[in-house]
């Protein structure tokens, strides 16, 4: 897999919910940060932040697996053959769930070919007690509980990290709310003199000028700055001088 195929992995996995710290453990989320900016992080840096992203997925991949677990005797052939091939895609070794023929019978299995029963049965046994499951249906019940809750507990963890982002956007949201508006009537002023904008028309067409508002032998004057305030200290103070010339 190539940088751009794990970077989109790690961002799909991001967007799914997992924290920044889980992505990022060394980084405390750092390199998933600049990555989220439009940085470029190191090969290092993406290669661990795909591993991680991976074993994470494997986690949870078994969790759910052992929900769909249950005694042999209450499940059909093809039932197992299909939680066979979902433990093998979890990342469950093919050599520990087949160590017999070192993985050859489930890969017979993943391929479509048949097996037989004895074979199948013999196979699930082995990953019910890879995955700590006992084959009476009492302990079975617990197991299943205890499997459920664990990922419960994963599924608050991310929600609390998604909690964490929403109070932080919603900080930042909130300071934003006491930045004047563009279209709030807020005083502006440059080289100490206000600052208002005016509506002229010009042969039938308006245009917005800016003014500067200056008070001079007790008479107020407006000085001409323009449509943009780029030239307005330079025409501010022009104007005032051309002002006083005249006084």
């Amino acid at each position: 897999m190539d940088r751009k195929d794990k970077i989109q992995k790690i961002l799909d996995a991001y967007k799914s919910g997992m924290s920044k710290k889980n992505i990022d453990p060394k980084g405390n989320g750092s390199s998933l940060n600049t990555l989220l900016g439009g940085g470029n992080p190191t090969q290092r840096k993406v290669d661990e932040m795909y591993i991680n992203v991976l074993c994470r997925k494997e986690v949870i991949d078994v969790k759910e697996l052992k929900l769909s677990l249950a005694p042999s005797e209450s499940l059909t052939q093809n039932e197992k053959q299909e939680l066979l091939i979902k433990a093998t895609k979890a990342g469950i070794k093919k050599s520990k769930i087949n160590p017999k023929t070192n993985g050859g019978s489930l890969t017979r299995l993943m391929q479509g070919k048949t097996l037989w029963p004895s074979v199948v049965d013999r196979l699930y046994e082995n990953l019910l007690k890879i995955l700590d499951y006992n084959l009476s249906k009492e302990d079975f019940r617990e197991q299943k509980t205890k499997s459920l809750e664990s990922i419960v507990i994963s599924l608050m963890g991310q929600v609390q990290d998604l909690q964490s982002q929403v109070e932080s956007i919603q900080s930042q949201l909130k300071s934003l709310n006491h930045i004047p508006k563009p279209n709030e009537k807020t005083t502006r002023k440059i080289c100490g003199l206000p600052l208002l904008q005016k509506e002229d028309r010009v042969k039938g067409y308006k245009y917005k000028r800016w003014y500067a508002a200056y008070k001079h032998n007790g008479k107020r004057h407006l000085i001409y700055i323009g449509k943009d305030l780029s030239k307005a200290k330079e025409r501010i103070e022009k104007g005032i001088a051309r002002l006083k010339a005249k006084s």
